[in-house]
């Protein structure tokens, strides 16, 4: 019999809506609130013996910084080209912020006058950007710029006293000076009278004599830091400029003239040169193609105050108690997500694998109803739906009894139990593919050896952990079968796991993943980031098996016990109803 491409894609789409949106129940997430809770309310309450050190005003990460960093930080929208030629022309600032300063207060020290800085920069304007109001002198400039450094780097930087750079410079202009042992290159001979327009393709250059050009060396010259001290900053700021691409010398030359021809106050251009040295990238290249700063949030740029700071805190704490317990929780699961995120985006340097997999968590139980069972939430709603019937008839009448012994079915708890799972998958996908990246996970000796003696996290300073460590490796037999087994398993699980946990070996691949995450724990240290980790592995158990592993097998409906009570005694009422919200086998209801 032929089937119908209609009916093959309204039961794919159907099997889609079974598997993400359904009405599901909500006990694994109510578990995972629990864990998750607990271990976020437990980091928090470690930050209270050193909040102000971490999150003040005046905190290792300080707050000016941290404002900077939100407010300031460069963020180019991503480009669709492959040649990737925006990041050569832009202008960008060396790495070290040493030499990053150097060339910035070269910069500020230049003259503040258009035609001064013109004047001054002659020499490597040779496509004229600082003097706007005329074309380029140089159609061709790339022999004439290389030449000028030659004479650069040989007659200023390697001679800065002016005698020796006066010598150096008559040995350019006159051949018959030139000592054969100076480094000096015959092709200065090219910056003779007449000796460039034999070179085709290329224009006289702008200097009318080679005294001329000897100007313009010692006026780039005198822009130069002075001092016998000073050789290596001098020999930095030639050697930048000269390896600078043409665009980006451009645009580096642009700048200089845009903050002196008037466009810019002077508080303006320091704005510049301090964005420029701080950042390592020019501002307008981010103007025209990006944007500044970070979309975060935090409560801690706003509260600096200590006394303030211990208040919130507190209350913040408070909240993941609550939110942990179950009370409130549509209300506190967001809030317990905010002040998470506000704590990490305040201070990213406190941010960790742990960090990253409890705020994974807060997301996925702030959408799902967390709260629907395994919380004082749940409590409550079972005390007002039982002392709603007593007062009515005097008992738990079915339909109440109904109520109190079937969990409530959730659509988005289903989802987000859904998205946590597949989005585990993909957690271990990458973990297990990016070890096959590099060389240390092939040679199994060394990942396992550098995973139990970190001193960063291992308990390599307990001395039963060190004589442990040197007698399980002291034979290399056992420390290769260890080393191999244990490679193997981590890669096994890691990458097998997405595919397998979809099948009838999710329990056995779910514990295996357990194991390693114990193992991480005990040995690498890494205890709570270890706890998180089985928590998301834990959202693969069913809602049924959580509440059998509770509670025990439910009660059946004929050994339940019925209870009347005297619908008007309200002490009575309450008491009973109570006992029936407490009480889990379900024999008073």
């Amino acid at each position: 019999m032929t089937t119908s491409l209609p009916a093959v894609m309204g039961r794919a789409w159907q099997s889609w809506c079974h598997f993400w949106i359904k009405p599901g129940d909500p006990t694994t997430m109510a578990m995972l609130r629990i864990i998750t809770g607990s271990l976020c309310f437990y980091v928090h309450l470690i930050y209270s013996f050193d909040l102000y050190s971490f999150f003040g005003k005046d905190a290792w990460y300080d707050l000016q910084t941290a404002n900077r960093l939100r407010k300031e930080e460069p963020n180019r929208y991503p480009s669709f080209d492959w040649d990737h030629q925006h990041l050569f022309d832009s202008l960008v600032m060396p790495e070290s912020t040493a030499m990053r300063k150097i060339m910035v207060d070269w910069m500020r020290g230049l003259p503040s006058d258009s035609e001064g800085l013109k004047n001054k920069l002659r020499l490597i304007d040779t496509e004229g950007m600082l003097n706007k109001d005329q074309p380029p002198v140089y159609p061709n400039t790339n022999v004439i710029y290389s030449f000028a450094w030659f004479a650069v780097e040989h007659s200023l930087v390697l001679s800065p006293d002016p005698k020796l750079r006066a010598d150096a410079l008559e040995a350019i202009r006159d051949k018959s000076k030139r000592d054969r042992r100076e480094a000096i290159p015959e092709v200065f001979d090219l910056l003779q009278p007449n000796a460039i327009p034999a070179i085709k393709g290329v224009s006289p250059p702008n200097y009318e004599t080679m005294d001329r050009f000897i100007a313009s060396i010692e006026a780039f010259h005198s822009t130069l830091p002075k001092g016998d001290d000073q050789q290596k900053p001098r020999r930095y700021i030639v050697t930048y400029l000269q390896e600078l691409p043409t665009v980006a010398k451009n645009n580096l030359l642009l700048l200089l003239r845009e903050t002196r021809d008037g466009q810019a106050l002077a508080n303006e251009r320091d704005a510049e040169f301090d964005y420029l040295e701080f950042w390592g990238i020019d501002r307008r290249s981010i103007k025209n193609g990006g944007r500044f700063g970070q979309p975060i949030f935090s409560f801690w740029y706003h509260i600096t105050d200590p006394v303030q700071m211990a208040v919130m805190h507190a209350a913040v704490l408070v909240v993941m108690l609550m939110f942990t317990l179950g009370l409130f929780t549509r209300v506190t699961s967001v809030l317990t997500w905010i002040a998470a995120v506000s704590y990490l985006h305040r201070n990213p340097m406190i941010l960790f694998g742990q960090d990253t997999m409890m705020n994974i968590l807060l997301i996925y139980l702030m959408i799902a109803r967390s709260g629907a069972t395994l919380s004082l939430d749940r409590l409550i709603e079972r005390y007002r739906v039982a002392r709603a019937s007593l007062k009515r008839t005097g008992q738990i009448d079915h339909p109440t009894s109904l109520f109190l012994n079937h969990v409530p079915l959730s659509t988005s708890s289903h989802f987000a139990s859904r998205m946590l799972q597949v989005h585990f998958c993909f957690i271990y996908m990458a973990a297990g593919l990016s070890k096959l990246k590099g060389g240390t996970w092939w040679n199994t000796s060394e990942a396992i050896w550098m995973t139990v003696i970190n001193p960063e996290f291992t308990m390599i300073h307990f001395e039963w952990y060190r004589e442990l460590t040197r007698w399980a490796f002291s034979s290399r037999p056992l420390f290769g079968t260890v080393a191999a087994v244990s490679v193997a398993y981590t890669l096994f699980v890691e990458i097998s796991l997405p595919y397998l946990v979809w099948t009838r070996l999710r329990p056995w691949i779910v514990i295996m993943g357990f194991g390693l995450h114990f193992g991480i724990g005990v040995f690498m240290g890494l205890l709570v980031f270890s706890l998180l980790m089985m928590t998301m592995l834990a959202s693969y158990i069913p809602g049924w098996a959580v509440r059998e592993f509770l509670f025990g097998q439910p009660i059946a409906e004929s050994d339940k016990l019925r209870q009347s009570v005297d619908a008007t005694n309200d002490a009575a009422v309450n008491k009973t109803a109570w006992a029936v919200a407490l009480d889990r086998t379900g024999k008073l209801s």
